[in-house]
This record gives structure tokens, sequence and C-alpha cells, in this order.
């Protein structure tokens, strides 16, 4: 999942660069949030919309982050 979705990768390396988690414990820990972010659009039978995901993980960085900006082309 980290290596085939872009969001899944960029929240990868924001884990491991900036909040210094191991490579293994931030990938446990987006398979948590893989699945409760399954869970939710399972129960409000929503389409996954790449736009407003990466919006709502990232709304809270400030400045210029170089693996951010990829994410906005």
């Amino acid at each position: 999942m980290v290596m085939t979705n872009p969001d899944v990768r960029a929240l990868h390396h924001y884990n491991v660069d900036v909040k210094k988690l191991k490579k293994m414990k931030s990938i446990m820990k987006l398979c948590g949030k893989v699945a409760r972010m399954l869970v939710g659009l399972a129960k409000s039978s929503e389409a996954y919309r790449r736009a407003s995901s990466v919006m709502a993980a990232f709304s809270f960085i400030s400045g210029s982050n170089p693996r951010v900006d990829l994410l906005f082309f």
C-alpha cells in the first residue's frame, strides 16, 4: 500500500522524516489508518477522494515541506 498509493506514501515519508518513527512502526500505524478510512468509507457509502484526504491530512502543516509540495501538483 505504501508503494502504490501516493497519499499513503506521503504520510509514510512524513512519519519517518518528520516524526522520526521507524519504518515498520510507520507502516503499522498507516495500516490502522487505512483500516479506519475503509470502515468510514463503507459506512458512509462514499468513494475515496484523494484531494479531500490529502488536504485533511496535511492541513496542520505550515511552511514549505518538499514531500508535501509533491502532493499538490
